[in-house]
């Protein structure tokens, strides 16, 4: 046993970091796990009716591959939360529309933990993410308070 936990000491690194260990006199590779929440708190001011709107970006550190969902949390501050369209961005550029002027006359509106599409992050979740927010109607105005994704995933290198 002592001779194949050195052997598994030496073997190269590989893709996903973690740690050999020495099982049944094999080694085997322990995936390191990561799991985070990255958040933007700058507060933006939406445009009145105006549908290219405001984008937020947050990075993501490293190179990440998703083995779990990504989940999306938003906080806005708005007096007529169904003027909104809210699109989440990937760092390869795949979108979710995830607020489609849904709410009609309702003030502020906070969305936690929704799923985003299993798409999202699919190919690496490291770079940067973004949220766009567009107003499609006149007379009511709002402010993106917060948002974040949270990711439970194997590292990768990081660069």
């Amino acid at each position: 046993p002592e001779t194949v936990q050195a052997d598994c000491a030496n073997v190269p690194h590989i893709t996903v970091p973690g740690t050999w260990v020495c099982t049944d006199n094999a080694c085997d590779w322990s995936i390191v796990q990561f799991g985070g929440t990255f958040e933007s708190i700058q507060k933006v001011d939406i445009p009145d009716n105006d549908p290219v709107g405001i984008t937020s970006s947050i990075t993501v550190p490293g190179a990440f591959v998703c083995t779990a969902p990504v989940t999306f949390d938003l906080s806005i501050g708005h007096t007529y939360v169904g003027d909104l369209i809210v699109t989440v961005f990937d760092p390869e550029g795949n979108r979710q529309i995830v607020l489609n002027r849904e709410y009609g006359s309702q003030d502020d509106i906070d969305l936690v933990g929704v799923q985003l599409d299993p798409s999202m992050g699919a190919n690496g979740v490291a770079g940067e993410w973004r949220v766009q927010v567009s107003d499609h109607a006149s007379y009511d105005t709002g402010t993106l308070e917060t948002w974040s994704v949270t990711l439970s995933c194997p590292t990768d290198h990081t660069l």
